[in-house]
């Protein structure tokens, strides 16, 4: 947007216009991280994900799905709720890979990810802002009004 400096060079996960997506390819960083990200809202209509909010630490998910290694099916697998963050695009990435060995999880998790507000002067939340603020971990690097700021909501869960 105007008046924002070019967005660092990352890599761009395209989501369905309507559902939730996972990468398909694994890569360094993402060992044992199942990562969903989705819509909060699409076209003015609230999405899958738009009730993340909700969530709060110790809650329970179930995931059903398929092993990005093996292909294994993966059906009703519980997962309890351990963190929710309030990130932008250059500190989510720091978020879900891991930097090194010592950070890759020793269960499995599965980072689920949503818009929160897109860059650009005028940008309202498409979340509840005062919900965010007081149930997740700020991991924003300056000023949170900054119109530059692409910001995502994360929820971690791990293994039960």
């Amino acid at each position: 947007p105007e008046g924002c400096p070019a967005p660092t060079a990352t890599t761009t996960l395209t989501v369905p216009s309507q559902g939730i997506a996972t990468p398909e390819e694994t890569w360094e960083g993402i060992e044992r991280k199942s990562w969903i990200y989705g819509h909060s809202r699409w076209q003015g209509a609230p999405g899958l994900f738009f009730s993340l909010p909700g969530l709060s630490v110790g809650d329970e998910l179930f995931v059903d799905g398929f092993d990005r290694i093996t292909g294994d099916p993966v059906s009703n697998r519980r997962f309890v709720v351990d963190g929710l963050y309030l990130a932008d695009t250059e500190s989510g990435g720091t978020l879900v890979n891991a930097q090194s060995p010592d950070e890759i999880p020793s269960r499995a998790q599965v980072i689920l990810q949503t818009s929160v507000r897109e860059r650009g002067v005028g940008k309202a939340w498409i979340l509840d802002r005062d919900t965010l603020l007081a149930k997740a971990e700020t991991r924003v690097d300056g000023d949170l009004d900054d119109p530059c700021k692409y910001l995502l909501f994360f929820v971690f869960a791990t293994a039960a």
